[in-house]
């Protein structure tokens, strides 16, 4: 381990070891895995990992958020939501992700009461600030804390930090909620559920890093270079796939997406 790295995961411990008890919020990516994993590793029974399953969250995260705090041994709480009842999270304008946040804190919240949890914590790190980040605003609002920003860590550390701790999720590729695939329009469940079908057949195809996003009736899917050439393999698949649903046409974005 190189020292940086060691630092670092000093620097997190430290940081739980000052906390009574926590609630991580838990997607099952690479970020919260390794809050819940150091929270787990420092506070014993006293740390829990919450999971709130929404429209917007993959459900092929679900089965790697459950293994993967299974291997921890984190308390799991797994609940369900539906943020589209709010009105301000379904216009899609770009205060969306404020209110959804305020949602994800009002559950939180709720939890922690219940468990009496002292501080609930989240994974933005410091290479989340180089995008606007209005559901940042919201956790700061409600108190919640995200340790990475705190102590300075961005994602290449949270990956080599995760890979130390033996969290086999370590080089996942990033995702976020499917909200951010819906473009300039309202977001419905039927819009979703496309989505969620298509991005889940790719995931289940071998491609862990894919975007769906809707354009009207035409889907453009977005994924890394180093699946580029799975996706053009799967295309007779894929358009076969598609025929199910009023879109005119499936494009694959040929500027190849970060990983992080």
């Amino acid at each position: 381990m190189n020292e940086k790295i060691s630092n670092l995961i000093i620097s997190l411990r430290r940081y739980f070891n000052e906390k009574k008890s926590v609630l991580v919020l838990f997607s099952g990516g690479v970020d919260s895995s390794v809050l819940a994993k150091v929270a787990k590793d420092s506070l014993k029974k006293n740390a829990y990992a919450l999971t709130i399953v929404q429209e917007f969250y993959p459900m092929y995260n679900l089965d790697i958020a459950r293994k993967i705090a299974k291997k921890i041994g984190i308390t799991h709480i797994i609940t369900y939501a539906n943020f589209l009842n709010d009105y301000n999270v379904r216009k899609n304008d770009n205060m969306r992700c404020y209110f959804c946040k305020k949602i994800v804190v009002k559950i939180a919240k709720a939890f922690a009461s219940r468990l009496n949890i002292n501080t609930i914590v989240e994974g933005t790190n410091v290479d989340d600030l180089k995008e606007d980040r209005p559901g940042l605003k919201a956790l700061e609002e409600s108190g919640v804390e995200s340790p990475y920003l705190k102590l300075g860590i961005g994602k290449s550390d949270i990956r080599m930090i995760a890979k130390e701790l033996g969290l086999e999720n370590y080089d996942l590729p990033k995702n976020s909620c499917y909200a951010t695939r819906i473009v300039g329009d309202f977001i419905s469940e039927e819009k979703l559920k496309i989505v969620d079908d298509i991005e889940s057949f790719l995931f289940n195809k071998g491609v862990k890093c894919i975007r769906a996003r809707i354009h009207s009736d035409t889907i453009i899917l977005e994924t890394s270079e180093r699946f580029m050439n799975r996706i053009v393999d799967l295309s007779h698949e894929l358009i076969n796939f598609t025929n199910k649903y009023k879109i005119r046409n499936v494009f694959l974005n040929l500027k190849p997406r970060s990983e992080d």
